[in-house]
């Protein structure tokens, strides 16, 4: 009986996510059509290679969303077929895009969900914002590099890597001898105040912050 019940759960689960994948599919469809006005992105179901991601403390923390990588193509180039990570709350049907960090920079309304989120503490908030970096890098050559830690702040170096072996190793994100100076592209500060994200600011790497 028991393994039956789990059995039904196991359905009822696969049916419930192949469902909100379909719709995930149908929602960029609309949005980003050939024949879309004002979108960068065109969305073909045949090279979209929808995938969920399992990042458990960023689900943990943004429980409306489900988290998928989609191929989107760029408009102009229709050659540039580009990995991106869309956010979707199947209960409202709609869904917020990272593009890939060498195609913009902050979604502000991304963004806007992490700020004020609490945490138990230092460790937790520190862990959470590794996750949500690793979706922000898929795509591109950047990464996030942690170089301080204090209290009330958090410092990353936004570099680009020219090896694309180097992104899908393992690497010590607070380890300034991994790259150069000049390869930093851009400089991201959070503020934190009581385990609470308070702001979040990417600046130029000639910026003062």
């Amino acid at each position: 009986m028991k393994t039956l019940l789990l059995l039904i759960i196991l359905i009822i689960s696969n049916n419930a996510f192949g469902q909100s994948r379909l719709t995930l599919k149908e929602c960029l469809q609309n949005k980003y059509s050939e024949n879309a006005i004002d979108e960068q992105w065109v969305f073909h179901s045949s090279k979209a290679d929808v995938e969920r991601l399992d990042k458990p403390l960023v689900r943990q923390h943004l429980t409306n969303y489900i988290i998928y990588a989609v191929n989107l193509t760029y408009k102009i180039r229709p050659d540039w077929v580009c990995r991106c990570i869309v956010f979707f709350d199947s209960t409202n049907q709609t869904f917020l895009l990272q593009e890939p960090l060498s195609m913009d920079g902050i979604n502000p309304k991304l963004i806007s969900l992490i700020i004020d989120k609490p945490f138990k503490d230092s460790s937790s908030l520190i862990n959470f914002i590794k996750e949500f970096h690793n979706l922000r890098q898929i795509g591109s050559k950047y990464k996030f590099m942690l170089t301080r830690v204090t209290d009330s702040l958090l410092s990353y170096d936004i570099v680009f890597f020219f090896d694309q072996d180097y992104i899908i190793k393992p690497y010590n994100e607070t380890s300034a001898n991994n790259y150069k100076s000049k390869d930093i592209m851009a400089k991201l500060y959070i503020k934190i105040d009581d385990y609470k994200i308070k702001d979040y600011i990417e600046l130029n790497p000639k910026s003062k912050f």
